[in-house]
This record gives structure tokens, sequence and C-alpha cells, in this order.
């Protein structure tokens, strides 16, 4: 639905001008040359992009621009159409979101701008134009009908469906000889029943093949364990060895130590008898420088007793 018009140096309107429409049916009434037509020409400019020239421009020296503000669906846009000097654009601005700007489009429109439009030519009716169908041959009456309608694709449809319904059965009568000889096959495959219970008889065997190559992987797990621990004996067997000669040789210790202490005393007396046997050598020195000493002083005899001095 378009819900305004703002034109801008198009024919007759030299000034900026914006119209607004309501819902349903708008009649525009003004005097000869006031634009009436205008309007539906702008209309028609935007929608199609026609006429090409210049000749919509009442200035072509000025910017010729035509917004319309359209609803379709939920949304509204502001779709202008522009055209001047190198300045020949389509804008394309949904309410509340950027503005898109198209160029380079030729004779044609904007497929996105057709599609916010959703219009044809049947939807305008000029002035000066036959009522519509009524002056139509059947014939193009028919064609307009069908173009409104859409009629064709009725018959499209149909045709559709009979070509598919005509593939749908020779693929059956396909199928059909295709299962007759897959069922004979099947028929020549009896053997498979035997061959499943050999099969079922494989399969017995290899899970108990499976379970025996389990238990021998715990078997060598544990002969592994044992030979660690086989190992690990013998280094205890041997630590404890070890530690026997060593509480040997711990005992040989205490015993040399005391042998020690007692070769230490030993040596300490033997130290003491030395000591005193030089001891008793210097007394006997003494006593013999003493008793020559008395000798020449006294001479042998004691004079107090009379006795020879020994």
């Amino acid at each position: 639905m378009i819900k305004s018009i703002q034109l801008q140096n198009f024919k007759g309107y030299t000034d900026t001008t914006e119209i607004f429409f309501d819902e349903g049916v708008n009649s525009i009434v003004g005097s000869t040359d006031a634009g009436k037509s205008a309007l539906i020409s702008a209309i028609y400019w935007v929608a199609f992009n026609r006429p090409l020239g210049n000749e919509m421009m009442r200035n072509p020296d000025d910017t010729t621009a035509v917004t319309l503000r359209v609803k379709n669906g939920s949304k509204v846009y502001d779709v202008s159409r522009r055209r001047g000097a190198g300045n020949n654009i389509y804008k394309v601005k949904p309410l509340g979101e950027p503005s898109v700007y198209y160029s380079g489009f030729g004779s044609g429109v904007p497929d996105e701008i057709s599609a916010i439009f959703n219009l044809s030519e049947i939807n305008f009716q000029g002035q000066h134009d036959a009522p519509f169908m009524v002056s139509s041959s059947p014939r193009e009456a028919g064609a307009l009908l069908n173009e409104v309608t859409d009629l064709s694709s009725i018959d499209r449809t149909i045709s559709n469906i009979n070509w598919i319904a005509r593939n749908e059965k020779e693929d059956l009568e396909t199928y059909k000889a295709i299962r007759g000889e897959l069922q004979k096959q099947v028929a020549s495959f009896g053997w498979i029943d035997e061959y499943e219970k050999g099969l079922e008889t494989v399969q017995e065997i290899y899970q108990k093949t499976n379970e025996t190559v389990s238990e021998i992987a715990v078997l060598k797990v544990y002969i592994d364990n044992l030979e660690t621990l086989n190992s690990t004996r013998e280094e205890v067997l041997a630590k404890v060895a070890l530690k026997e000669d060593l509480a040997y040789l711990l005992s040989l210790d205490g015993e040399i130590a005391q042998d020690r202490d007692e070769i230490f005393r030993l040596k300490k007396f033997l130290n003491s008898v030395s000591d005193l046997r030089e001891k008793q050598f210097k007394v006997a020195n003494a006593l013999c420088q003493l008793k020559k000493d008395m000798f020449d002083s006294i001479g042998e005899v004691c004079p107090l007793c009379g006795q020879e001095i020994l």
C-alpha cells in the first residue's frame, strides 16, 4: 500500500510537494492541469522506471525526485527515484534501518524494488484509456484474467501431476520386474541358512579363542609377576646375606675394639713398667753414688755399730 508521495521538480510540481493517502479508495480532485495525472505518472515512473527520457523533468538542469512511502506486510519503506545531472539512482530506506542505493540498473527496475511494490501494468488505468477489459477481445480478456489469477499455473500443475503419475507408473512396473528377479535370486540362496549355522559355529569358536587368548594374557601377567617376585626374592636374600655378613663384621669390629682397648691398656702398663724400671735404675744409681760417697766419707765400717757396711 502506498501511504504517501513526495514530488520535486516533476512535471507541473515546482516546489517540493507531499501528499498522504488513506487506506481504501482515495479520490484526487482538481482543475485541469492541476497535476492529478502527474501523480499517477510519478508513481508509474518510480515503479517501472518509465518514461526513460527527461520529459518528466520540469527543469532539466535541476534534479527530479519522487519518494513513495510503501507498506509491504509489516515493514514500511521509503523508495526514492532521483534523476539529474550525473545523478540517476534508486534509494530504498526501510524505516529504522540504513538506506540502500541502486545505480547502473539501465532501463529496468532493481528486483528488490519491484518486490516491494508488487505491481504490474494492469494495476494502472489512465485517464484516456478504454475501460478495463470492456473493450478487450475475449482472447485479450482471457489473457488478462489468466495474468491476474495465474490460471496457467493450474494447467502446469495438472500437466506436472500427469507427468509424475506416468513416471511413477513406469517406475512401478520396473520395480515389479526387479522384485521378481530379486525373488528368484533369493530362492537360489537357500544355502545361506547352512552358511549362517556354520557362521554361528565359527563365531562360537572365535569367541572361545578370544577367551583363551584373554586367559593366556592373564597367565602371562601372572608369570611376569612371578618372575618379578623371584627377582625381588633373590635381591632380598642377597640383602639378608649381606646384612648377616655386616652383623658379623660389626661383631668382629666389637671384638677388635675390645682387643684394641686391651692392647692400649697393656701398652700403657708396659709404659708404666718402663717408667718404673727407669726410676729404679735411677734410684739404684743414686744409691750406688750415695754408697760411694758414704764410703768415701766414713769408710766401709759403720762408726756407730762398728760393723762393715755392705
